[in-house]
């Protein structure tokens, strides 16, 4: 930031901030559909060129979000302060330094207003998508589960997109994100087939669950049979599943098959979360699927750090608990909707 953005951040009042918060906010989210709606950014640029200051407000919000995750210790020292009544205006506290504690305070404010707009922006965009497509189904932060047309019941871990796509002669259903338990009714003339983005699932009647990660698709079996049939080698003969087998749909075809926990991969439709020496990573990428706002691993050290237990999905703040007394881990909260992780030497 230059002298003339300095002087200008000065002069930046706290209801301009917040307007630029929530500009900041409302584009964000807006990034999120199929482009952005003309008639927003029109009026984002009318409110932008009303004056230097709106422009310096707007720079100011940019700025503070895009290094957030650096000075995280920094974010948390001054939450702590203004919680706890600590005056901005000691004396002999120099101006820049005044304004320097303003800024992270502004920090704050735009974490949590922006966090606020992305998490009621994606429960909008799932509503208004289910409205346009009712054969859509979808889940936020509660499992759901549902009959199908043929009587075949279907469960829903949170975060899951699956459609229906029934036709005279097949039983159809896409997995597009997300995690379902299948109870398949039997009809040996309309087989039902799972599709996903990186292979199919054929079964006449069965009890299976299916996950989707980012690079693959994995399939546990708990009775009757099913068929693999990636599409990467759709030529070669399908893999078969027997009960209590597991195997995973990948870009390069079907993985190997071998035995699964039940326990483990059936725990999230009793509401339960289990992790056998689980790397933090892990077990935070899982917690975000059920969080209300953001969890972020601040220190990439402590993404290879391991722990274990059985939580359940309705008490995330158990699990942080967990990782803060097991772990060198200090969980900081700067709002209801932003938790860190932090290495305890640096909190």
């Amino acid at each position: 930031m230059n002298e003339r953005d300095a002087d200008l951040s000065a002069d930046i009042s706290e209801a301009l901030f917040e307007e630029a918060v929530l500009w900041h906010g409302r584009l964000r989210d807006s990034s999120a559909f199929q482009g952005r709606s003309e008639a927003v950014v029109a009026e984002f640029e009318s409110w932008l060129e009303q004056s230097s200051a709106h422009q310096a407000a707007y720079r100011e919000v940019e700025l503070l979000w895009g290094k957030l995750e650096l000075p995280v210790k920094r974010i948390w020292r001054a939450q702590m302060q203004v919680s706890q009544g600590i005056s901005t205006t000691q004396p002999g506290k120099s101006k820049s330094a005044h304004q320097k504690h303003w800024s992270w305070r502004r920090a704050v404010a735009v974490v949590a207003v922006i966090m606020l707009c992305v998490v009621t922006g994606h429960y909008f965009k799932n509503d208004v998508e289910h409205y346009f497509n009712p054969d859509l189904y979808i889940t936020a932060q509660q499992p759901t589960t549902r009959t199908l047309p043929d009587g075949s019941k279907v469960m829903m871990n949170v975060q899951s997109r699956l459609e229906i796509a029934f036709s005279a002669d097949k039983r159809l259903v896409k997995l597009q994100e997300g995690e379902v338990w299948f109870d398949v009714a039997h009809n040996a003339q309309k087989p039902f087939v799972v599709e996903t983005p990186l292979g199919n699932i054929t079964v006449l009647g069965t009890r299976f669950n299916v996950r989707k990660t980012a690079d693959a698709v994995f399939v546990s079996l708990v009775k009757g049979k099913v068929e693999l049939r990636d599409t990467a080698t759709s030529q070669l003969p399908a893999t078969v599943l027997a009960p209590g087998m597991e195997a995973g749909l990948t870009r390069h075809g079907v993985g190997a098959v071998h035995p699964f926990d039940v326990f483990a991969t059936t725990a999230w439709q009793k509401d339960q979360l289990v992790f056998y020496d689980s790397p933090v990573s892990e077990v935070v990428n899982e917690l975000n699927r059920y969080y209300r706002g953001k969890i972020v691993i601040a220190n990439s050290r402590l993404r290879d750090l391991h722990i274990s237990g059985v939580f359940q999905t309705d008490n995330i703040d158990r699990v942080l608990g967990a990782i803060e007394n097991t772990l060198s881990v200090r969980v900081i909260r700067v709002t209801d909707y932003l938790v860190f992780l932090v290495w305890q030497d640096d909190a």
